[in-house]
């Protein structure tokens, strides 16, 4: 399974941008790469940013990065609208997510 992401043109590590999610900051994250593509073009990102796939792998290093930058949530397939007007989104903060990752990844090595 990818996601997807809005990453900074010609930058070969994961350099996203940083919103501001009203409870704090986010970064975006993306089911399809349709989607991440049509808010990119919305948002007028284009000119310097483009959309990458990633790895379950990578979105774990990209959300542990990201928690170590103190960024407090992931918004998933944001709608730019919503996002603009500071509307909830689908936010997950990305601590508790990790946390129940590592659980999760426990109880399946520990069985």
């Amino acid at each position: 399974m990818s996601a997807f992401l809005i990453v900074k043109k010609d930058c070969h590590d994961w350099d996203l941008p940083v919103f501001s999610a009203g409870l704090g900051e986010a970064i975006i994250v993306f089911t399809s790469a349709a989607r991440a593509d049509r808010y990119l073009h919305d948002t007028h990102l284009a000119l310097e940013h483009e959309v990458s796939e990633a790895t379950a792998i990578e979105l774990i290093e990209i959300m542990l990065t990201a928690h170590e930058e103190g960024i407090a949530y992931v918004a998933v397939t944001p709608e730019k609208q919503r996002f603009r007007t500071a509307i909830q989104q689908r936010l997950l903060p990305i601590k508790s997510t990790l946390a129940a990752f590592a659980a999760d990844l426990a109880q399946h090595v520990l069985q």
